[in-house]
């Protein structure tokens, strides 16, 4: 839901706090972009938060942590066992991080901000064993709750994909 219809409800999810937190902390001058686990491992739900700009770099910020510190929020052990991590950019940025571009917001893969990870790659080939370019690839997280599609990858010409992938459970 939008900003003001959070405030004007007086409550919200994460989801809606961390689209409230983004909206205050860019009418400042600070950039801020949205973060989230899609799924995770250990229980069959998700989380969002906020990413904001540092010297440093991107780092997060949680709602209302009692420590009042950068990177440090009540989830940073959650994002360590994360499988993915997304953030999400208005634009079109061409990074190694870029999962995918489409309608003006760039989606980027940003679980190494929070935990090591590890390159996955993937191959298709179709019936007759030759590299299948344009493939779909659905990564399924597997939690608690059951198998869902976390999310949906493109194979290149050659007929693979790959991506940065956390340690998870």
């Amino acid at each position: 839901q939008p900003p003001l219809v959070t405030v004007r409800r007086g409550y919200g999810r994460c989801e809606e706090m961390m689209i409230l937190f983004i909206a205050a902390a860019r009418s400042v001058g600070i950039p801020a972009r949205t973060a989230s686990a899609p799924f995770w491992s250990f229980t069959d739900n998700n989380h969002a938060w906020t990413e904001v700009w540092t010297p440093d770099g991107w780092t997060f910020i949680g709602a209302a942590e009692p420590a009042n510190r950068l990177a440090e929020a009540w989830f940073t052990r959650s994002t360590q066992r994360a499988l993915m991590v997304l953030s999400h950019a208005i634009g079109v940025y061409d990074t190694p991080q870029t999962l995918q571009m489409e309608n003006g917001v760039t989606t980027l893969v940003t679980t190494e901000i929070y935990a090591p990870t590890h390159m996955h790659a993937f191959t298709v080939l179709d019936e007759q064993g030759a590299h299948a370019p344009g493939a779909t690839v659905t990564l399924y997280a597997v939690t608690y709750g059951g198998l869902f599609p976390m999310e949906e990858l493109k194979t290149g010409d050659d007929g693979s994909v790959s991506i940065p992938l956390g340690r998870a459970d």
